[in-house]
C-alpha cells in the first residue's frame, strides 16, 4: 500500500512527513536519509504488531434520478439536436445534396 510523503526543505536538509493514521516526521540532511527515516519509523511499528489496512467506504445511498422525460437537461438536448440537423439539412440543400 503506497503511503504519500511529503518532503520539505528546511534550513537543516529535508523535512520528510506522513498524513493521518501515521503522523509521522523525520529531518535528515538529504532527501534519501529523511524518506529512510520515515520507512524506519513504520517498518518499527509494524514490527511492534502494528496492521495497516483498508476499509472500502460503504455504499452511500443512490441519489435520486428524475425520469428522463421528465429531466430539462432533456429538452434542450432535443432542441440542440434539432437545431444541428435543421443546419446540416439547410447545408445539404445549399450544397445540391
Amino acid at each position: 500500500m503506497p503511503i504519500p510523503i511529503l518532503v520539505e526543505p528546511t534550513a537543516a536538509g529535508f523535512c520528510a512527513t506522513t498524513g493521518g493514521p501515521f503522523n509521522l516526521t523525520a529531518q535528515a540532511a538529504t532527501v534519501g536519509e529523511a524518506v529512510d527515516a520515515v520507512r524506519r519509523q513504520l517498518a518499527e511499528r509494524v514490527n511492534c504488531g502494528g496492521v495497516c489496512l483498508e476499509l472500502p467506504l460503504p455504499s452511500s445511498a443512490p441519489a435520486h434520478q428524475l425520469p428522463l422525460a421528465e429531466n430539462p437537461l432533456l429538452h434542450d438536448w432535443l432542441r440542440a439536436v434539432e437545431e444541428y440537423r435543421d443546419e446540416a439539412d439547410a447545408a445539404d440543400t445549399a450544397r445540391g445534396v
